[in-house]
């Protein structure tokens, strides 16, 4: 039996370094991504139990998960299909909302004055259609995604059915931490 909490750590262990390095450089996290991308299912897989003795669960990975298993509840009851999480895109995400938290600013323009496409696209995801969503404030994902289903352009944003992948990051003060959801279809 796969141990889905272990896959999700070591998932996470490899979104954080991407996520750093691109946080410090830009050039330097492109490597990193494509070897993320890289990382089959079944190498996690078989490397599962070790992670799973070694390390508890990450409540940021936990929080990430939530966010996109609400965001599917979402779109199933308009009648899309399911986003598939995406490394990549969680790469993208969580370095835009450190960026956020360093900052202290809710911003969909990156300190670099990069969009979140061009965030997308550095992290190496090859999107032809994207979108994102960011928050500050809220504690919970289950807080953060209704607010983003009360909110006209970030409901529009969710229950985009040309959009088919996403990637959460947070970062910040635990109780109020910054989020961004980052959402893409593939070229």
């Amino acid at each position: 039996m796969i141990d889905r909490r272990a896959t999700i750590a070591l998932t996470a262990t490899a979104l954080t370094a991407v996520a750093t390095a691109l946080a410090a450089s830009p050039a330097a996290a492109a490597p990193l991504a494509r070897d993320a991308r890289a990382v089959s299912p079944e190498v996690l897989t078989a490397a599962a139990p070790a992670a799973a003795a070694a390390a508890p669960v990450d409540p940021v990975v936990l929080a990430a998960e939530r966010v996109v298993q609400l965001a599917n509840a979402g779109r199933a009851a308009a009648g899309c299909p399911a986003l598939a999480p995406d490394p990549l895109l969680a790469a993208a995400a969580a370095g835009h909302s450190a960026d956020m938290a360093a900052r202290r600013v809710l911003t969909h323009t990156g300190v670099d004055g990069s969009t979140p496409l061009q965030r997308i696209h550095r992290a190496g995801f090859h999107a032809v259609r994207s979108a994102e969503n960011a928050a500050a404030g809220y504690a919970t994902a289950d807080d953060v995604v209704r607010a983003w289903l009360d909110s006209p352009g970030h409901r529009r944003n969710l229950l985009d059915c040309r959009l088919d992948s996403a990637g959460v990051g947070l970062a910040g003060d635990p109780a109020a931490p910054y989020w961004t959801l980052a959402l893409a279809a593939r070229g």
